[in-house]
């Protein structure tokens, strides 16, 4: 599982169970409360004098922790380690998402396989990077957006109908910018299509081109004409 708490500096004001966890997909409580295993650092540095303890759960249980967190738009996207229960797969990133940093994120997918990531996540020059340990490569995305979607406009000059001129279909694509002042904030600017080509008229139509990249699928949530 995951925990939130927050602070007005970022220092102090910090208190457990302040907000629902982001992550808690544990399975079923024994009532049993055991100690941690020692940490390997204890190992170089000496014994933890502070006693931890959790408290056990049965039945198969994926392992998740180093959490990275950025917003993006609207939405936040949380990365981690993921240790799948499954001892036939390795560790590798999982993927968490959300539209509210107050609520419980919902699983969005995993990313490369076999290296302990202990990841982080971050925004510069168009791109986003996420920088994992032990790993041959990092991972860099030119964000959410799923490329294939083409958008032309038509419109109805006479009031007759039927549409008399169109755009061509045109690739869309959102695009990102840093919030100033902030390192994990991220501004979404909406894809957009221009269409000041077009004569004036009645009526107009809107048509979309969808083909999957990378086998994903794009998904239009919504869509917004602003006229002149």
């Amino acid at each position: 599982m995951a925990g939130h708490a927050d602070s007005p500096d970022g220092i102090h004001g910090f208190e457990p169970h302040e907000h629902e966890p982001p992550i808690d997909v544990r399975t079923k409580p024994t009532g049993r409360i055991l100690p941690y295993k020692p940490h390997p650092n204890q190992m170089e540095f000496g014994p933890d004098p502070t006693p931890y303890t959790y408290q056990e759960h049965q039945g198969p249980q994926d392992a998740f922790g180093d959490y990275t967190l950025i917003k993006i738009g609207k939405h936040y996207y949380l990365f981690c380690d993921y240790e799948p229960h499954d001892k036939n797969k390795s560790m590798r990133v999982g993927r968490w998402r959300s539209d509210d940093i107050d609520k419980q994120f919902v699983w969005d997918g995993e990313i490369g396989e076999g290296f302990h990531p202990d990841p982080s996540v971050g925004f510069a020059e168009g791109q986003f990077y996420l920088l994992v340990q032990r790993s041959s490569n990092d991972f860099i995305s030119q964000g959410p957006w799923v490329d294939g979607v083409q958008a032309r406009v038509g419109v109805d000059v006479n009031n007759d109908g039927a549409v008399d001129q169109w755009t061509e279909f045109t690739p869309v694509k959102a695009s990102y910018k840093a919030k100033p002042g902030f390192a994990r904030v991220v501004e979404e600017i909406p894809a957009t299509l221009d269409v000041s080509e077009l004569a004036s008229g009645y009526q107009f139509t809107l048509e979309l081109k969808l083909s999957k990249q990378n086998n994903v699928s794009p998904i239009i949530s919504n869509i917004r004409v602003q006229t002149r």
